[in-house]
């Protein structure tokens, strides 16, 4: 792979090479589903000094060190993905040696499941959930700053069920649910890029993020927290999450508390009903107009 966009140099012109703008193109996706098309390794010359893209080359050490170990995980021998220095192309002392090294290793798991359907595989997750689920075990998880997944956990106690997390993640990693009987909170792993606006935006600081990749839990969405919802006594329609309700009620004192108590035990239907009745026994609408 040659990520400058130029023509690769008469050292590589007799290899099969694709040309990139920048290293910044250069994907743990791409690199990963150029494996399974069949290379047998790939050997990348990045940028020179000054690219006029302006590719963040601390963004790219991390892609590659996460394609790196990612492949490691399935399988396959790291010495089949390198990077070539500009200054090592001249004398090709670097490619003969790799090219010496791929024709002494033989074909690797990737390459044997070519016949899988993972032509459909769009995005880094799909495709790793084509090559991880014929394993019996999933792969160890891979845990670290350059690892592009993000796995959110949740102190269950403090949440108070009110979707915040879930309206804010751009990614749809996070899920809301709620209907009559319960609230739920979903966290997809496979969507989740660590961005960490849910930590952010969650009012009770129940959550935080490590960046990792549980191959395990690709595949479902897990519930992170759940609530039964408190219904009111009157009527029975859904109020809200008990938790929420015992939140309010906590932050409340005085003449106050007692109309949190009815908050949490009838819908806001019911509370007027209530009160209009409690008017008019203390003889409230008797008074006329003189």
């Amino acid at each position: 792979m040659v990520a400058d966009g130029g023509a690769p140099p008469d050292k590589l012109k007799n290899l099969p090479s694709l040309r990139f703008p920048s290293i910044g193109a250069v994907s743990a996706w791409l690199l990963l589903r150029a494996f399974t098309l069949g290379a047998d390794g790939i050997a990348i010359l990045p940028c020179p000094a000054g690219c006029r893209h302006r590719c963040d080359q601390a963004r790219w050490e991390r892609t590659l060190r996460f394609t790196r170990d990612l492949l490691a995980r399935l399988g396959v021998e790291a010495e089949r993905l390198v990077v070539v220095g500009r200054e090592e192309v001249g004398s090709a002392v670097t490619l003969k040696a790799f090219g010496e090294t791929i024709v002494g290793l033989s074909a690797h798991r990737l390459q044997k499941l070519a016949g899988l359907k993972i032509k459909e595989a769009l995005g880094l997750p799909a495709l790793l959930k084509e090559l991880v689920s014929p394993a019996p075990i999933p792969p160890a998880p891979l845990i670290g700053d350059w690892t592009p997944f993000g796995m959110v956990k949740i102190q269950a106690s403090r949440c108070t069920l009110c979707g915040a997390c879930a309206e804010r993640c751009p990614s749809g990693a996070l899920a809301f649910y709620e209907d009559d009987e319960s609230s739920q909170l979903l966290f997809d792993h496979a969507r989740c890029d660590a961005c960490a606006a849910c930590v952010q935006v969650c009012p009770e600081g129940a959550l935080k993020i490590d960046r990792r990749l549980e191959f395990s839990r690709l595949w479902q969405p897990a519930v992170l927290a759940e609530d039964q919802m408190v219904r009111c006594l009157r009527c029975g329609a859904a109020i809200a999450p008990g938790r929420m309700l015992k939140k309010v009620q906590r932050s409340l004192d005085g003449a106050k508390a007692a109309s949190g108590e009815a908050l949490g035990r009838y819908c806001p239907s019911c509370q007027m009903l209530r009160g209009l009745a409690a008017i008019g026994a203390s003889g409230g609408g008797e008074e006329g107009c003189t």
